[in-house]
């Protein structure tokens, strides 16, 4: 599984522009350093990509899901647990979160624990993780 999301990283920076990879990057920076939260990092990286880049990236994460998906059920996992970023929501009798391209680099790029550390404290808020 970590060779599908390290090919989704590469190829979702790949389709960006050299100014567009720099500049979300100093966003995940942000992120990184603690100054930034997801939604707010969110919001900034969306307004980055142009709406080419935007798709790119979402073809890129929903490969991602589907390699998620076919690896669980490959292991004997049920149904409905949803993929990568939607906290087990999605599927029949859940309320999956629309796919998001700023969303999606950022959890690829951010230093894991910080988005771990970020996504508990959005869940025992109360927030939308």
């Amino acid at each position: 599984m970590q060779q599908a999301r390290t090919d989704a990283k590469t190829a979702s920076w790949s389709a960006l522009s050299t100014d567009h990879q720099a500049k979300v990057q100093a966003v995940v920076d942000g992120f990184n350093k603690g100054t930034l939260d997801i939604p707010t990092a969110t919001t900034q990286i969306d307004a980055i990509l142009t709406p080419a880049e935007s798709t790119a990236v979402l073809a890129q994460s929903q490969k991602l899901r589907d390699a998620m998906k076919a690896a669980f059920a490959a292991n004997g996992g049920g149904q409905g647990q949803g993929g990568p970023g939607q906290g087990g929501r999605g599927g029949p009798g859940g309320a999956a979160r629309p796919q998001d391209a700023g969303r999606f680099l950022l959890s690829l790029a951010a230093d894991h624990d910080k988005w771990r550390a970020a996504m508990q404290a959005m869940r025992g808020a109360g927030g939308t993780p």
